[in-house]
């Protein structure tokens, strides 16, 4: 039999472990937090996104470095016009009749008897001249041309271009040619061309289906003094997307970019494009 003083430190001993003391409590290392890391904060910040006009902004600012370097030129802008190898303006002569007929009663009649009456017929025949070459390059609507040339235009305008106005350089060759030579357009272009100007862009569009804007444009540069091409490429001219952010859909969130494409960024955008290859 076991004395009693014994069984008492026995059972002190068994019911040790299950006793919890502050003292044991402290001794126990904490457990680390987790997802963090040391001297870092608990929210990390999202790296900063890319502004969609950086690349447009980096390619202006290169071509201007290089525009300030060739002395600023003064350059033409042909916009759906192109510079061929005809250096004079063919026509075609057309001709035009026309035959009204013309009736009239004369009121000679007899009392309740039909009146009199006599036609004539008057023929007329009107002449012109149509010319053949130096046209459009290529039908389009006004409004959408004009939109895609106003804000191709502004993109160097915009960067401090010397562009010059093409209709008044004709007008302004045209009061030194003669009466003959007035209506020659190809020959006042030659002309135009010697009166300074470096260079000369060419915009071609051509029909596309699936461009942005129902266009594909070539696109030519050519340096004036040296007859010499500086750029030529093909482009849709579209457009970088905005910035992405994320959308809640049926299927969860999805990461989507803001659709910046419009007549005016299409222009704009070719534009940087034009001064990209210029300043290679």
């Amino acid at each position: 039999m076991i004395a009693k003083p014994l069984k008492t430190l026995l059972m002190a001993a068994l019911m040790a472990p299950l006793v919890s003391t502050p003292a044991l409590a402290q001794m126990r290392p904490e457990a680390p937090a987790v997802g963090y890391r040391a001297d870092q904060p608990q929210v990390m910040q999202p790296p900063p996104q890319e502004n969609p006009d950086a690349p447009s902004i980096r390619a202006t600012d290169k071509f201007r470095r290089w525009y300030a370097g060739a002395h600023s030129p003064p350059m033409l802008i042909f916009w759906n016009r192109e510079l061929t190898d005809e250096a004079t303006t063919r026509f075609a002569d057309t001709s035009v009749a026309r035959e009204e007929s013309r009736s009239a009663k004369t009121g000679g009649g007899q009392q309740g008897g039909p009146e009199d009456g006599y036609q004539s017929k008057v023929s007329t025949q009107e002449t012109s001249r149509r010319a053949l070459n130096g046209g459009a390059f290529t039908p389009m609507d006004p409004m959408l041309s004009a939109r895609l040339e106003t804000a191709f235009q502004a993109a160097w305008l915009g960067t401090g271009v010397e562009v010059v106005d093409r209709n008044a350089l004709i007008r302004k060759m045209s009061t030194v040619a003669s009466a003959q030579d007035r209506t020659d357009t190809q020959m006042l272009e030659s002309a135009a061309l010697e009166q300074g100007i470096e260079y000369l862009i060419e915009v071609l569009p051509q029909a596309a289906a699936g461009s942005p804007s129902g266009y594909t444009f070539l696109v030519k540069v050519k340096h004036i003094p040296s007859s010499t091409v500086m750029a030529q490429f093909l482009s849709q001219a579209q457009p970088p997307p905005g910035a992405a952010h994320w959308v809640a859909t049926a299927g969860g969130f999805e990461k989507r970019r803001e659709n910046l494409t419009s007549l005016e960024t299409i222009g704009a955008q070719l534009a940087v494009e034009t001064m990209g290859r210029l300043s290679r």
